[in-house]
């Protein structure tokens, strides 16, 4: 059977033994020369948030341990180095108590009485850290050891992607407090698990056969959120156009071309399935185009030494314009109707037009996701060159009039693209599982909704909504992580959201917020979910 999402398969034994130290709080994390038994592979079936790829599916992945008889050390080298990294990402999402010790926990990713809207679950985070970071170091001691950046192979390029994401989500626990201006010119550009997974992806991709189109948008939505990722943090986006059409398919039309196909479909269309499925390929595969010309020509590390190039901008601005007006229209093809009291659904059960509907909305998310990531880059940037401009002072003033014009239209865009932010978490609620993933965008919007606050004195009435979202969603993202940064930007947003409160313009009753929804539960796919067409999800 394929593994379900959220399904536990670890006996109590079993996780007693992974790190037996964990709730005495005296876990360390481990030496290459430690001798104390591995983790548990079974722990890699406590959550399954997506696929490992498109080549190796989870299901395969379950019977190889079992075949094993669940322990780690009869596993081949390979495998044995994705189990370690696996129970790494499994730690940062599992309440049992040998990873978070011991107290209060939910008693599943349903519990509405713990993992509800607006609940600070920076507790779990805090208990959950030491193990997390003594697990990716153990991952990261095997992978060296078992040189995977030497193998191609599914296992090797699989666990290459994991750690990828591991160090992600160690630079939320890393990463200080202090201007963004300042850490985003000083971040290092390095993405050494990344550069190792795109090298055996492009080994790999030349010897498939049979791709589809459904295997080919999905590999265009993996690509536009590894992209997505690598801008929000000024890192190289390491996908060239040749990967994209080695690995996705042919090259698709413009998004001009793409926006008047969609137009007419819109009036005619009698439901979103059809208008979707035409433009989400096409439209992840130009997000990863643009989020490339973004880091080469405005934002890279050579384009900085240099002024910036103000036709790049405008191309890039009209770019934007023309993936807003996608997002809107595809976005008038749901229905937003809320349940006001979500709870976790067997997605086994759920009739086939549920299902389509919840591909449709977890399409439609990934396309606001990739649409907002780069707004929100481009504004950043923007703001950076304002700054370094105006200390320079080597800009005429002609440019320095035509620079802040651009300044003013991206920043118009990121006004604009918090509203969409604020209808994602509408469309498709963020569960525990995934909610550290997307750190990078949340504290990039939670920070300009407090530069628009600090500047006008007060949360401005048509921020309201989106600023009460964002607030709750750090809130939920402390469940996996605990860092500074986490912590600064709560308290800053708390002081802003209780200064409104008591100026009766901040909705302090959770019902104000029901036109949002963001539930904790494990009711959606996730946006790269696969349906195997009998009743489960990977």
């Amino acid at each position: 059977m394929p593994v379900r999402r959220g399904e536990f398969f670890a006996t109590d034994n079993q996780m007693d033994s992974l790190v037996p130290a964990a709730s005495k709080k005296e876990f360390y994390p481990p030496s290459p020369v430690d001798k104390t038994p591995p983790p548990d592979p079974s722990l890699v079936l406590l959550v399954n948030p997506g696929p490992l790829s498109c080549e190796l599916p989870c299901e395969l992945v379950k019977h190889l341990f079992e075949s094993a008889a669940w322990d780690i050390n009869l596993l081949p080298p390979a495998p044995r180095v994705l189990a370690y990294c696996i129970c790494a990402q499994a730690s940062s999402i599992s309440f049992h108590p040998t990873i978070i010790g011991p107290g209060p926990k939910p008693e599943s990713f349903s519990d509405r009485y713990v993992l509800f809207r607006g609940a600070d679950l920076r507790a779990y985070g805090a208990r959950r850290a030491p193990v997390f970071r003594a697990l990716h170091e153990r991952a990261l001691i095997v992978a060296f050891e078992t040189r995977i950046h030497l193998e191609v192979s599914d296992y090797s390029t699989a666990s290459c992607f994991v750690l990828e994401t591991l160090e992600e989500c160690e630079s939320l626990r890393s990463s200080s407090t202090g201007s963004r201006l300042t850490d985003i010119a000083a971040t290092s550009s390095s993405r050494p698990w990344a550069v190792t997974y795109m090298s055996h992806l492009r080994s790999l991709a030349g010897t498939w056969t049979g791709s589809t189109d459904e295997t080919d948008a999905l590999w265009a939505g993996l690509l536009m959120a590894d992209a997505s990722t690598a801008i929000l943090q000024r890192k190289p986006v390491l996908i060239t156009h040749a990967d994209q059409l080695l690995i996705t398919g042919s090259e698709p039309p413009s998004l001009e071309s793409i926006l008047e196909t969609l137009l007419p479909m819109a009036q005619t269309a009698k439901n979103a399935v059809q208008l979707t499925w035409t433009g989400v390929r096409p439209f992840f595969f130009h997000v990863t185009r643009l989020a490339r010309e973004l880091y080469e020509k405005i934002t890279g590390d050579y384009a900085r030494r240099h002024p910036i190039s103000e036709a790049s901008v405008i191309n890039f601005i009209s770019a934007l314009t023309t993936l807003r007006s996608i997002v809107s229209l595809l976005f008038t093809q749901i229905d937003f109707q809320v349940d006001p009291n979500p709870v976790s659904k067997d997605l086994s059960g759920v009739r086939p037009a549920d299902r389509i509907d919840e591909a449709v909305r977890s399409a439609i998310f990934g396309m606001s996701v990739g649409f907002t990531s780069l707004v929100l880059a481009l504004h950043r940037e923007m703001e950076y060159r304002a700054v370094a401009d105006s200390r320079d002072g080597i800009q005429s003033e002609w440019t320095l009039a035509r620079t802040a014009l651009l300044r003013r239209q991206a920043h118009s865009l990121a006004s604009d693209a918090v509203e969409d932010v604020a209808r994602t978490f509408k469309l498709i609620p963020y569960p525990p599982q995934t909610m550290h993933l997307g750190w990078n965008g949340i504290r990039g919007w939670a920070e300009f909704c407090l530069n628009e606050a600090d500047a006008a004195g007060g949360i401005p009435p048509a921020r309201i909504v989106a600023f009460g979202c964002l607030l709750d969603t750090l809130k939920a993202l402390g469940y996996s992580r605990n860092n500074p940064e986490l912590h600064a930007l709560i308290e800053r947003m708390d002081t802003h959201a209780a200064a409104s409160a008591s100026a009766d313009s901040f909705p302090t009753d959770i019902s104000a917020l029901s036109d949002i929804t963001f539930s904790l539960d494990n009711t959606w796919p996730g946006i790269f979910s696969m349906d195997l067409g009998d009743g489960n999800l990977i």
